[in-house]
């Protein structure tokens, strides 16, 4: 059974759980209906063959039927008339319709007798036993009716004959009763479980998607699995090859097991975890031997083993007992992310329903959607924070950092290390060997920092040519002999160019350390700077140290104290204005490209939108900054919906309550995807507020009127008018006029008036224009 397939058993299985019961009465009528048209086919096929003495008494019967059928069909059903669809009701008329034929057809001496018989199967089928025991008791009736109204009355006879047949009407219907009962029970346990599991699978989808962390993802999806069959022991194991582009510091954080034990308060020796991770793989690949499928073809294998001793007692499980190990792949588009693992004692008495595995099978693909969901918005936030170059971290990155590092020196009094290097006479190299090389001599160098520092700090690119290395709890000393490594390292760099000309390249470093050389982060960084400068002032391709170069007397050297604090100020300005003209369209696409692979529809929503909006903004007279931000906001306005399941976004029938609900949670959603991203903050309140209405009853604020920032309000209604005239799978597109008329019908409860009637001559000039 294919993904898809799987997630519309389990769709359909629980809307039926959600019909009402006079809807349910409806279905079932349906078939009926469908089935005496049948009936009623079939007999005047045998017309026919039955003689001309027969022909009118037939059409007769056959008339009559239809027209009780046709009654039922196009009053009582498509009515929905509560009472006429009562079981009483619906059994009396249908053992009026059988009594009137008997009747038509000779009483105690008719053959149609036997429709009683269908009656009181159908009550059955329909209503269950007690439904058609009184079945029974009214053909009795009826019957007897019949038969005092159309012949001679014989009582004897005619008691025996009402006895006779219609004790095998009663037995035909209490067996038939008692049978559909007990289908009935064993469907309303099955329709409880899919509630259940659907009702399950909703609460776990909130919560998947309530954290945008990787970490928690995957903690919360591992631990949520388990519950869903009632697992002893969940295990998610992530893929290297699927966190491949992640800088190696943060995939070797997620590059470990995610398990969730029954014993929540049990904390697992890593041996103990090392040891499963071994058995679950050796058991995956010897499942050829072991493996018993429960269905076809699935997402989710089902495997059948003995409980290893060992394991048992990892687990403090039973020795030498069945359990079962469930496995799913986890998928990121085409890439596989990991593999989901959970262990079930096997118990005869509690068989794992294939309900169970196909609800766990969906709960999959929304662990697949949320985790490919999380690795965006982790590429997103790292490419807000990391330089193109090379990879390392940037300079609005390294300023927060080290503003949280210098408060525990304070707090805690540990010391904290600062590197600061730059290449020599980059600009030379530069002119000699030309921008891409020396592109890729500050790509060496990156390399060379990151053997050095491994996981004791973290390195940045700080301006064109200059680096900054920040070391948390490390002593001076420490830090001079990581310093001297990387100016070794960087002193042995070779690079054979096209024109096979030899490039190489020296660095000089500075080193400062608090509390020592200060205990803020300005007097920290100005103490580093002051030393690179007195190692270039030596004569480059030296390491020197903050407190030497205090000890020489160059801190009471006005000279070299102006430079530095000129250098460090026109630095910051130059590398800050870099970042904000390069990340903003970097994390603009990055965004959009994320957006586009969750559903193209909202992308291509969002490109018309940004185009409507920064028109009407300019239309309203807003200044070229706030038309900007306009048109960029209105681009990532929907955002959020990165957040939302897949089958919710593309679902073509009517949303749910509870889907709905989780497309009201988009803009707060986007606003914890962007808030992050500082440099966003100017785009959050289109984000936050496009679905506020001017009478407070939007979402999710409920802002009324002005209380709506005017951002909000234009990509409100370009929003509404774009949704309406393009076309999505629960509707086809308006026609421009039909869209203008019906968003002016909104103006004052849900749109602006003001912001309306620029739109609406915008839209109406446009069209003329157009026609024209």
């Amino acid at each position: 059974m294919k993904k898809d397939e799987e997630f519309q058993l389990l769709t359909k299985s629980t809307q039926w759980g959600e019909l009402s019961e006079i809807e349910k009465v409806v279905i079932m009528e349906k078939r009926i209906v469908f089935v005496r048209w049948l009936g009623i086919v079939c007999a005047a096929v045998t017309v026919p063959f039955l003689g001309y003495q027969w022909a009118a008494f037939m059409f007769g019967i056959i008339g009559f039927a239809a027209v009780y059928n046709v009654i039922f069909q196009f009053y009582i059903i498509a009515k929905k008339s509560a009472w006429l669809l009562k079981p009483a009701i619906i059994t009396i008329g249908d053992i009026m319709m059988a009594s009137a034929v008997v009747f038509i057809t000779g009483g105690i001496h008719s053959d149609f007798f036997v429709v009683y018989f269908l009656i009181a199967i159908l009550s059955a089928i329909r209503f269950g036993g007690r439904a058609a025991g009184i079945s029974t008791l009214l053909s009795i009736l009826f019957y007897s009716l019949v038969i005092f109204l159309r012949g001679p009355v014989r009582p004897v006879y005619d008691l025996a004959n009402i006895l006779f047949r219609m004790g095998f009407v009663a037995t035909t219907g209490i067996f038939v009763g008692y049978v559909g009962d007990k289908a009935r029970q064993v469907e309303l346990d099955l329709q409880r479980e899919l509630d259940q599991a659907h009702a399950h699978l909703n609460e776990s989808t909130a919560l998947l998607n309530a954290n945008l962390e990787l970490d928690s993802v995957l903690q919360v999806a591992v631990a949520q699995s388990r519950l869903l069959i009632d697992a002893e022991f969940g295990l998610i194991l992530t893929k290297e090859s699927g966190l491949s582009f992640l800088p190696r510091d943060l995939k070797d954080n997620y590059d470990r097991p995610y398990y969730s034990d029954v014993r929540s308060e049990a904390v697992m020796r890593e041996e103990d975890v090392a040891y499963i991770i071994e058995l679950f793989q050796d058991v995956t690949r010897l499942s050829s031997i072991f493996q018993k499928r429960i269905s076809g073809e699935s997402s989710v294998e089902l495997v059948e083993c003995h409980m290893n001793p060992q394991l048992a007692r990892i687990l403090t499980l039973k020795e030498n007992t069945m359990y079962y190990l469930v496995s799913a792949q986890l998928f990121t588009g085409e890439t596989e992310i990991g593999t989901l693992y959970l262990l079930k004692t096997h118990k005869p008495a509690q068989e794992l329903r294939k309900t169970v595995l196909n609800a766990l099978s969906v709960f999959t693909l929304r662990i697949s959607a949320a985790i490919t969901n999380s690795l965006m918005y982790t590429q997103s936030r790292m490419q807000a924070v990391t330089d193109s170059v090379t990879g390392l971290y940037n300079h609005r990155f390294l300023h927060e950092f080290l503003n949280d590092e210098i408060k525990k020196v304070v707090e805690q009094h540990t010391p904290l290390s600062l590197i600061v290097l730059d290449v020599d006479s980059f600009k030379q190299f530069n002119d000699m060997y030309g921008h891409s090389i020396g592109d890729t001599a500050l790509r060496s160098v990156a390399d060379m920092i990151r053997p050095a520092i491994k996981d004791r700090g973290i390195a940045a690119r700080f301006g064109g040519d200059e680096f900054v290395i920040i070391l948390p709890g490390m002593s001076h000393q420490e830090a001079m002999t990581v310093a001297e490594s990387i100016r070794a390292r960087a002193k042995n760099y070779r690079h054979l160019t096209k024109n096979h000309a030899l490039a190489t390249l020296s660095i000089s470093l500075g080193v400062a350390t608090a509390p020592q050389s200060g205990e803020t982060s300005h007097a920290l960084f100005h103490a580093a700077d002051l030393a690179l400068y007195d190692a270039k002032h030596a004569g480059k391709n030296v390491v020197r140290s903050a407190e030497s170069t205090r000890e020489g007397g160059a801190f009471r050297d006005e000279h070299l104290t102006a430079f530095g604090e000129y250098r460090s100020l026109t630095d910051s300005v130059e590398v800050m204005q870099r970042d904000l003209d390069a990340v903003n369209p970097q994390m603009v696409e990055t965004l959009l490209a994320a957006l586009k692979a969750k559903d193209p529809g909202t992308y291509e929503h969002s490109k018309s939108v940004s185009a409507y909006a920064e028109r009407l903004a300019r239309r309203l007279g807003l200044s070229d900054q706030e038309v900007e931000t306009i048109r960029i906001g209105s681009l990532i306005h929907d955002v959020g919906k990165i957040g939302i399941p897949d089958y919710v976004l593309t679902k073509a029938a009517k949303l749910t309550k509870e889907e709905y609900d989780m497309i009201k949670e988009h803009p707060t959603i986007g606003v914890e995807i962007l808030k992050p991203l500082r440099l966003y903050e100017g785009y959050l309140p289109i984000v936050r507020y496009h679905h506020e209405w001017m009478n407070g009853k939007g979402y999710p604020h409920q802002l009324k009127g002005r209380e709506i920032p005017l951002e909000a309000r234009i990509v409100a209604i370009c929003d509404a008018f774009d949704a309406m005239t393009s076309n999505r799978p629960y509707k086809a597109a308006m026609s421009y006029d039909k869209a203008l008329h019906t968003i002016e019908g909104l103006v004052n409860e849900q749109f602006d008036q003001d912001v309306w009637e620029q739109f609406r001559e915008m839209i109406q000039e446009e069209i003329s224009v157009i026609a024209n």
